[in-house]
């Protein structure tokens, strides 16, 4: 509900918006949230949940589009074999007035890994988004992981068709909350706090799976 309502808001920026300082520009990072995931009180899963926004040259002419979705970390079976990353992700083209659309294809590149050619199941989630999963234990997957608490962020890829061009956008995990002023810039808060509460869950996710 929150990234929706967000969402909303942006959809009254201007475009002075973009002509911004660059940090406090609409492009980049809005919001990064921790979520732990509980089943039946059990520590299952660790989330961030995130906005971020860029402008689509490759298939939208430069119109905006808000990124919308979370990376995950589950247990969905004992021991380390059964640990998965997910990433879920809805795409918003904020000057059309479209609802939610699917990525054809999506993932996540670090300094040290990508998703992109590891082995993954996609499946078509909420309306408007779409669920990648990739073992963790692979080597690629791990190395992204890694890289998520070294360098507190990632680049997430999407495509809209079958070979098309890939859009990168960065995601910063450390950008937790902002604000859009009057004058349409947005304000980033930017804290360890999200980083810091994903590598807690994290230890505690893994400790449990290997008891």
């Amino acid at each position: 509900m929150r990234a929706h309502l967000y969402i909303a808001a942006l959809l009254l920026l201007t475009p002075a918006a973009f002509a911004a300082d660059e940090d406090r520009s609409v492009f980049g990072t809005h919001w990064v949230k921790y979520e732990p995931v509980q089943v039946a009180g059990e520590l299952k899963g660790c989330s961030l949940v995130f906005t971020t926004v860029t402008a689509d040259r490759a298939y939208l002419n430069g119109n905006w589009v808000a990124l919308n979705g979370s990376i995950g970390l589950r247990a969905v079976q004992d021991g380390p074999l059964g640990v998965v990353l997910t990433l879920k992700l809805g795409l918003k083209d904020l000057q059309s007035g479209k609802e939610f659309e699917r990525p054809f294809f999506a993932y996540l590149q670090t300094a040290n890994g990508s998703t992109a050619k590891a082995p993954q199941a996609a499946v078509d989630g909420d309306p408007g988004y779409k669920l990648f999963t990739y073992r963790a234990v692979e080597p690629a997957v791990a190395a992204v992981l890694g890289d998520f608490i070294k360098t507190p962020g990632t680049t997430i890829g999407y495509n809209r068709r079958k070979d098309g061009v890939d859009v990168l956008v960065p995601l910063d995990f450390t950008v937790v909350d902002s604000e859009i002023t009057a004058s349409n810039e947005v304000v980033r808060k930017r804290s360890d706090a999200v980083v810091v509460e994903w590598a807690t869950c994290v230890s505690k996710l893994l400790a449990a799976v290997k008891e």
